[in-house]
């Protein structure tokens, strides 16, 4: 007889508009400052469903959405020593000490989630995935397992 091993993900998808300029060891359009309307799905992995038959309810998510665009949208993300050790403080630069590209950006968010639904959940997590389009053919995808 089959071992059934049930888990539920749910998703949540929501756009922010940004600008970056990527640091390569070769030359590329992307090292220049240009800007993407992103598309970025979240997804959290559980193992079961809580006593209201959910994993989390969309709500919070929504509240998460809200900080993630707080930081993104309508920012220019910067990743230059320079800039990151300057006092400069402006409420349209996101600083990041990573290379601003889709693949650092779903995994610096994916982290983002795991620590904001650690605690709060009743049910246990197996992981998060996050998804960021920086165009319609374009997307990189990060899946944190938690064991």
């Amino acid at each position: 007889m089959q071992q059934w091993n049930k888990r539920t993900t749910i998703f949540k998808k929501f756009q922010v508009e940004m600008a970056h300029k990527l640091v390569t060891d070769y030359p590329t359009p992307c090292n220049r400052l240009h800007g993407h309307s992103y598309t970025i799905e979240l997804g959290i992995i559980g193992d079961g469903l809580d006593n209201n038959g959910m994993i989390c309810d969309f709500t919070k998510l929504k509240l998460f959405v809200n900080q993630i665009k707080d930081i993104f949208d309508h920012k220019t993300l910067i990743y230059d020593p320079d800039i990151l050790k300057s006092d400069t403080h402006d409420a349209a630069i996101t600083k990041v000490n990573y290379n601003p590209t889709a693949e650092n950006m779903a995994e610096d968010i994916a982290r983002r989630l795991l620590k904001y639904i650690d605690s709060d959940l009743e049910i246990s997590i197996r992981g998060v995935i996050v998804s960021v389009n920086e165009t319609q053919n374009n997307k990189a995808v990060v899946q944190i397992d938690v064991e």
